[in-house]
């Protein structure tokens, strides 16, 4: 959710999951296409194959739509979720992704060869244990 058009039943940053539907409803919060972006409101009339839809915080309707330009119905809501994803988008968001991802596959790594060196020392302990005896 970018705007806050849904506000108080939906937040900004809150994480949408949709699914398809054989029908609709008034009432119903679906998101749809409109150009490039998804835009998540309540259906507020429906005739036929056009629907009416409306953000909860607006005053007017939105120009009505095809009913094919519904993407879903929300089913869940996932609160800031979709903040952390905007940012994992960014740069500095990709970066620090990509860095955390470094850390979490050296540290079994490193934890590894940190044993095996353990190993090794106390092989050469037993060796010279050996060689004095």
């Amino acid at each position: 959710v970018l705007s806050g058009s849904m506000e108080p039943n939906l937040h900004v940053n809150d994480f949408v999951l949709v699914a398809r539907q054989e029908q609709y409803a008034v009432g119903d919060i679906v998101v749809y296409q409109e150009g490039r972006n998804l835009i998540v409101h309540r259906i507020v009339s429906l005739s036929g194959e056009s629907i009416t839809t409306q953000g909860d915080a607006n005053d007017i309707p939105d120009v009505p739509i095809a009913l094919s330009d519904i993407k879903g119905k929300a089913v869940v809501t996932i609160p800031f979720v979709g903040g952390i994803l905007r940012f994992l988008k960014t740069p500095l968001g990709f970066m620090l992704m990509l860095a955390g991802a470094v850390v979490l596959f050296e540290i079994p790594h490193y934890r590894r060869k940190k044993q095996a060196a353990a190993e090794q020392d106390a092989i050469r302990r037993e060796i010279e244990q050996l060689r004095k005896n």
